[in-house]
């Protein structure tokens, strides 16, 4: 068959950290944007907004979640996201090699930027994101 070569995991990785970088650069400026537009079309400094949350499982087991604020208007804007995580995939990969390689088990957790910002019950958990 001609198929392409696969992609390597360090090239995608590099390309996934480059991607997010992006992502939330462009989402942040969106969102301020969003909130200027809204305050200037509703003409007051106190908006009304709707916020829905969501976790990644159903149930009450859910180790991550995420919330939106939109807001209640004639044309409605996503005025902020935040996300809620009971665990860092880091965190829990470098357990693995804790034992066997401790230098390397600390360099990986000091260099790394720990995705768990969460540590509460799952219920409560799209409420707090609502609120951050």
């Amino acid at each position: 068959m001609n198929l392409p070569s696969l992609i390597h995991d360090e090239r995608y990785s590099k390309w996934d950290r480059d991607l997010l970088i992006m992502v939330k650069s462009f989402t942040g400026t969106s969102m301020k944007k969003a909130v200027v537009e809204t305050v200037a079309a509703e003409n007051v400094t106190e908006l009304m907004v709707n916020g829905d949350g969501f976790w990644q499982t159903r149930g009450f087991q859910s180790r991550h979640g995420a919330a939106a604020l939109i807001s209640c208007n004639a044309k409605p804007k996503v005025l902020n996201i935040e996300t809620c995580s009971k665990t860092c995939n880091t965190c829990m990969g470098a357990l693995s090699i804790k034992k066997s390689n401790p230098a390397k088990y600390d360099n990986i957790i000091r260099s790394h930027q720990c995705e768990k910002n969460y540590d509460k019950s799952s219920g409560a958990m799209e409420s707090a994101a609502i609120l951050i």
